[in-house]
């Protein structure tokens, strides 16, 4: 789906801000809506993309972790050149 597709315009965008406006009062929902609303989106042009962008996301998380953990500049180093 490209930003500027008729899809995207008139279905995808209208309908994520509806669904981000109707979560508004739920803090602790609103990060969770945007991480499945961005799958959506995502994975619209391809569910195979889905594979890389949840690989990506599960790296991240684990290289932060790591990073935290142990206060290595490396890990993330090592993170940013495997998501290139």
């Amino acid at each position: 789906m490209l930003f500027n597709s008729y899809v995207f315009l008139f279905i995808f965008l209208p309908a994520a801000i509806i669904v981000y406006r109707a979560i508004d009062g739920y803090p602790w929902l609103r990060t969770w809506t945007l991480i499945v609303l961005s799958l959506v989106f995502y994975g619209y042009g391809s569910p195979w993309f889905l594979i890389v962008l949840i690989g990506s996301i599960t790296l991240n998380w684990l290289a932060a972790n790591a990073f935290a953990a142990t206060g290595n500049g490396a890990i993330i180093t090592g993170a940013v050149v495997a998501n290139l």
